[in-house]
């Protein structure tokens, strides 16, 4: 993931996907085109355990803010919001 051991964030958060699930609302955001993959395997691709993010479109309340860079992988979005309330279309 990291090219270079500089690159390597010094601290990071790990959640379980059941901890994940649990707020009523989830508000997400994604600002950085490195995240571009990640986004576009979560709303374009099928719930798996290789994305563990991709549990999200499942959440009755789930809302993903992605700025232009983040969105670049992902078609008919343009960065501004996405939001929901049901389901897979909720992400």
């Amino acid at each position: 993931i990291f090219a270079r051991e500089p690159d390597i964030p010094p601290f990071a958060l790990t959640l379980t996907v059941p901890m994940l699930m649990s707020p009523a609302t989830l508000v997400v955001i994604a600002t950085e085109l490195s995240q571009a993959p990640a986004v576009r395997a979560v709303v374009g691709g099928p719930v798996s355990t290789m994305v563990p993010a991709s549990i999200l479109t499942r959440h009755p309340d789930a809302h993903l803010f992605l700025t232009p860079d983040s969105a670049a992988l992902v078609d008919g979005v343009d960065g501004v919001g996405c939001g929901g309330g049901s389901g897979r279309a909720a992400l």
